[in-house]
Order: C-alpha cells, then structure tokens, then sequence
C-alpha cells in the first residue's frame, strides 16, 4: 500500500479489539486523541472494515482540521473517497443563508452517498448532523450533471433549475 506513512499502521490486535468494540457497540468514542490520530485511526479502521465510516467532531473547526489530516494521510486512492459534511453555521431562528461553499460541501457529500462508489470516510461534526438534508428522491430529482462540450437545451436547463429553487441574477459576478 503506497500511504504517506509507508508501513507504519495499527496493530493487527489493536485493529481486531477496535473492530470488536465497534461491532458489540455500534460506535465508538475516543477522548483526548490528536487530530492527525484520530485521521490515522479513521483510515485504518476503514482498510479494515472496507465499508463507509462516518467520523464525528465536536465542532466545525475540529472538523476543518481532521479533514486536512484525513487529505494529508491519505493514499492516492483515497483521496478521492473523503466526503466533507460541515455545518450550514447559521444560528437557528436568523434568516441569513449559509454560504455557498459550505452548501456545496453539503450537496456535494450528500450525492456521493447516494451514489454507486460511497465515500470511504465521511467527516462531519455534531452541529451538521443534526440539522435537516433535503430527502434523497428531491437530491436525485433536481440533480443535473453537466458536461465538458455537452450540447444543452438553454431554456431546458433554465426551466430545471427554476424547479429546483434557483433564482435569475443578470450577472454573477463573485460567489454570494
């Protein structure tokens, strides 16, 4: 396996407790462990168990830096197959929309669970797990690929995406 940290893993009884823990359990909490530990545990645990693992933070910006230690312990292979799920970071009750990178994130991580490659290790913390996702057949109903030199219908693809809750600007200048 080509990782950044060549052999250096967990050891076998170590993953084979873990995965004990977890199957009896369901889950597991582990205090005090260093961000980039915790990335290094999430990988092993997932060449283990070779299924979708979530991974939850306590916070946004715990989330921030695990997700950058996940990148940085990755192999090539896997960096493909992180998904990032962060919080919309709008208090409840105010009327301001989250920003549109943190919504892309969201949308973008949500596809890829319904797709047919799942992520390896999806990485959201406790505030983005409790609030609410658009239901998979909306996800899968208003999604709409696009393509490098693809022919589209312009007023088609207007229509859709009006459907989809879109609004018309003259002009986009700069991400809102």
């Amino acid at each position: 396996m080509n990782t950044p940290l060549g052999e250096m893993s967990i050891s076998k009884k170590d993953l084979q407790f873990l995965a004990k823990s977890i199957r009896e359990g369901g889950s597991l909490f582990i205090q005090s462990l260093p961000g980039s530990a915790q990335a290094f545990l999430a990988w092993s645990l997932w060449r283990y168990f070779k299924q979708p693992l979530v991974w939850l933070t306590d916070s946004p910006k715990t989330l921030d830096l695990f997700y950058r230690d996940l990148g940085a312990l990755a192999s090539e292979d896997e960096m493909g197959r992180m998904a990032f799920f962060p919080a919309r970071e709008s208090m409840p009750g105010r009327r301001q929309p989250p920003h549109a990178d943190l919504v892309g994130d969201r949308l973008k991580t949500l596809q890829s669970c319904l797709g047919t490659e799942k992520p390896a290790v999806l990485a959201t913390c406790i505030q983005a797990f409790f609030q609410p996702v658009p239901p998979p057949a909306s996800l899968t109903h208003h999604g709409e690929t696009l393509r490098l030199n693809q022919e589209i219908d312009i007023e088609t693809l207007a229509a859709r995406l009006a459907g989809a809750g879109y609004k018309f600007e003259p002009e986009v200048v700069q991400k809102s």
